[in-house]
């Protein structure tokens, strides 16, 4: 795996003890409020690959803690303490050097279609994850909220792939569909947390999807140059529609930490700043076209 921020070489899964993740288990029997928005085609563990960009929001969830929220959030709260412990990994994703080149525009053809097409199977599989940490949601309107945020990764999924027909140019894109080590990863990450934690835990994982998008999506709209030729693209980042929806994902995930013990409450924060530094990785995997060494 590529050289990651600190800390991100221990990732371990947390949650309770149960036998071991199995692809199969993902299809089990869901809340029908969940189960009507997620297909058996997106319930497919590990498929293509990940983007989160959606005119609706629910992409370029590479959100990360935008200051609104720490200032409208209580000292105490959950989301407060974990946004500050991961500002050193907000900081490493926002000095990354695809950052910066997909902002400015001059970043390599290669590295887009590789961004994109990975983004597409990430968001496929996103797409499961949210449905098993909607099954476990009690209250009926926070699974109809993250039913929704089921439907828009799934459009998301699709103008992704759409916007890597449109810039590949006729150029076969299929070698950059299959899933590379750190989405892999990631991927099995998510599955694995949204399926053996509890609600809370499950949230605090898929998080960093919203958030850590969001901070890089202020990122791009501020640096953004108006010769980029990717300006129509990455113009649905920093969105201020997609703010409100990653308030709702931190609300949520507030409301669920107040649910948990305090072992619970740690072991979310853990979830969090896990997802947070495969955010990371995953842009840094784009960067070096990152490919099976075999």
């Amino acid at each position: 795996m590529p050289g990651l921020p600190e800390g991100a070489g221990s990732i371990k899964v947390v949650g309770p003890k149960k036998a071991q993740f199995s692809p199969m288990k993902a299809l089990r029997f869901l809340p029908s409020d969940c189960t009507q928005v997620c297909s058996f085609r997106t319930m497919t563990f590990l498929t293509s690959r990940r983007t989160l960009l959606s005119q609706s929001a629910a992409l370029l969830g590479f959100a990360f803690l935008p200051q609104a929220h720490a200032a409208s959030h209580a000292a105490a709260s959950w989301s407060a303490e974990v946004f500050e412990r991961a500002r050193s990994i907000e900081r490493a994703v926002l000095d990354h050097p695809f950052l910066k080149a997909l902002a400015d525009g001059t970043i390599e053809k290669d590295k887009i279609l590789w961004y994109l097409a990975q983004n597409a199977g990430y968001l496929k599989n996103y797409a499961a994850s949210l449905s098993r940490a909607c099954a476990k949601l009690e209250n009926p309107e926070d699974r109809s909220l993250v039913a929704q945020w089921i439907r828009d990764t799934a459009g998301t999924e699709t103008w992704t792939l759409d916007l890597l027909k449109k810039f590949s140019a006729g150029r076969d894109a299929a070698p950059f569909m299959r899933l590379r080590p750190t989405t892999l990863f990631y991927a099995s990450w998510e599955a694995k947390a949204s399926e053996e934690g509890t609600a809370g835990e499950a949230w605090a994982a898929l998080l960093p999807c919203f958030t850590m998008y969001e901070a890089a999506g202020r990122f791009i709209a501020k640096r953004i140059r108006e010769e980029n030729p990717y300006r129509e693209w990455l113009s649905a980042y920093g969105d201020p529609a997609y703010s409100k929806t990653v308030e709702s994902a931190v609300a949520l995930a507030d409301r669920l930490a107040r649910g948990e013990t305090p072992e619970g409450r740690a072991r979310m924060t853990e979830n969090y700043l896990t997802s947070c530094r495969l955010e990371w990785a995953l842009w840094d995997a784009a960067e070096k076209l990152e490919d099976w060494p075999v």
